[in-house]
């Protein structure tokens, strides 16, 4: 006996479709206006410290790691600020040799 002939079927590959774009607003509507960059703050450095100058730390609050010791009038570029659970404002600074750390906010006043 002879095996009967199959048929070939050929199949269509279809692309994948995107996804409809999602509805904006209605006509006329307003969109909520684009929340602005901060402003820059200008530079700092480090004062009021009777000449003693500053500790710079790994963390905010004294018990964090001190990196370096900065003289005062040392340059700081401000990056960021946060509270430890005593209350008191540091500051995330860059020093001139691009250290990275936190300074009590105390210490650190704009640059003349």
């Amino acid at each position: 006996m002879q095996p009967t002939p199959t048929e070939t079927v050929a199949l269509e590959v279809l692309a994948p479709q995107a996804a409809p774009a999602p509805a904006g607003p209605p006509t006329g509507a307003s969109r909520p206006p684009a929340a602005a960059a901060p402003a820059a703050p200008g530079r700092q450095e480090v004062g009021n410290t009777g000449g003693l100058g500053a500790n710079l730390r790994a963390a905010p609050g004294t018990e964090a790691k001190v990196l370096a010791a900065l003289p005062e009038g040392t340059a700081l570029d401000p990056l960021d600020r946060a509270n430890d659970a005593s209350g008191r404002v540091w500051l995330k600074v860059r020093d001139p040799r691009g250290m990275i750390g936190w300074v009590a906010q105390e210490y650190v006043k704009r640059k003349a």
